[in-house]
């Protein structure tokens, strides 16, 4: 399998952190989208979306991080723009009716 051409759009936000094997990307619009206000008048501010590009083959993954008093966790990860904003959408109303 040949590595993936880099995507300059996914990456045009800053690289944020680089490991041995991934780069992370901050993905502004998706973490906006998550922090904003909805109808309800529910956000999610202390979720941040990210661009996860693996080095050996150069795939990207969206990823949902959660950050909370000082620890952050992985929530969700997904290679589908669409999937991404519809577990946010998801995350907003479980804020809304609970469990």
């Amino acid at each position: 399998m040949s590595k993936i051409e880099r995507n300059e759009y996914l990456e045009m936000d800053g690289l944020v952190f680089k490991s041995e094997t991934h780069e992370w990307f901050r993905d502004k619009s998706s973490t906006t989208y998550a922090q904003l206000e909805n109808r309800q008048g529910i956000s999610l501010p202390d979720i941040f979306v990210y661009a996860v590009r693996k080095i050996s083959t150069g795939e990207y993954d969206r990823v949902i991080v959660s950050q909370k008093n000082g620890t952050s966790e992985v929530v969700y990860s997904s290679k589908s723009i669409e999937e991404i904003g519809f577990k946010i959408d998801q995350m907003k109303l479980i804020v809304l009716y609970g469990d």
